[in-house]
């Protein structure tokens, strides 16, 4: 499976829980009281570091979720077909993976 296949489902995993913890909030209020918007905001700053670590480009280790290697890049949520370092096209398989 390619990256970018990789990282969609990624993607659509992570809106999935999210949509779960919005609707649950209530419910996640009542047992956690005011620790919820806590669990809430670590959930998002937990997924954005897993997209980070562990989706990588597999010549230059840039992020697909990433512009740009350098101090002043740019960050999106849904990711890169082509590196935005080495312009490694993230939508074929790896050789290694076949």
């Amino acid at each position: 499976m390619s990256l970018y296949k990789k990282a969609w489902l990624f993607v659509l995993f992570s809106v999935a829980v999210l949509a779960a913890l919005l609707f649950g909030m209530p419910l996640l209020d009542r047992v956690l009281g005011t620790f919820s918007f806590l669990v809430f905001g670590l959930y998002i700053l937990g997924q954005g570091l897993l997209a980070m670590v562990f989706f990588s480009c597999p010549q230059c280790d840039l992020s697909p979720f990433m512009g740009s290697k350098g101090l002043f890049t740019s960050y999106s949520i849904f990711p890169r077909k082509k590196c935005g370092h080495c312009g490694h096209d993230h939508t074929q398989a790896d050789v290694a993976e076949t």
